[in-house]
């Protein structure tokens, strides 16, 4: 019946919406990452001089969006760097320092992950947050690698958008 193709779905993003301490009415459900981004970046508008700050070696779905969103806009995109090989002490706590020292007035988008998808680096969101809120930038979250294994509170890190794949730790399946 009708009632089955808005029941679950309502379920979903209810449970989702508990998950990460935000309001059901503020969870959409679409089909990637991706194309969250994609949807993301056609919205956005960044004006001439701003920049886009990513981190180096991000996932696709959280790279190719913005450089489009740049490459429309006549923009920048800056590409924080991991500050030495993997296993280095401290470098965890340094690429969360050159992360928030490329934050500048410049910077229109922020879009980084809580946790990066090839070495572990957990981020500090709260902090890239409130930076991203002074300078006035938007601020893009991928929650793929994170969202449902650790804490993630829409309160405290007050992303302006979190997309996370459902197949990861939020145990969905892979359509």
């Amino acid at each position: 019946p009708p009632d089955d193709f808005f029941e679950q779905p309502d379920r979903v993003r209810g449970l989702f919406a508990r998950l990460v301490r935000t309001q059901a009415e503020r969870v959409a459900l679409v089909p990637a990452v991706s194309y969250a981004n994609a949807v993301l970046a056609k919205n956005l508008t960044l004006e001439a001089g701003q920049e886009v700050v990513m981190l180096g070696a991000q996932f696709p779905s959280h790279v190719y969006p913005w450089r489009e969103l740049a490459a429309r806009a006549g923009v920048r995109t800056v590409s924080v760097e991991a500050p030495g090989p993997l296993g280095m002490e401290g470098r965890g706590a340094r690429w969360n320092e050159r992360l928030l020292e490329a934050i500048t007035p410049r910077t229109g988008l922020v879009a980084v992950p809580q946790i990066h998808w090839s070495d572990g680096t957990v981020f500090d969101l709260e902090a890239v947050g409130a930076r991203a809120r002074e300078v006035g930038a938007a601020f893009v979250v991928d929650g793929t690698q994170s969202v449902g294994a650790m804490p993630f509170d829409w309160t405290r890190v007050r992303p302006d958008a979190l997309a996370c794949a459902g197949y990861k730790w939020l145990l969905g399946p892979h359509s």
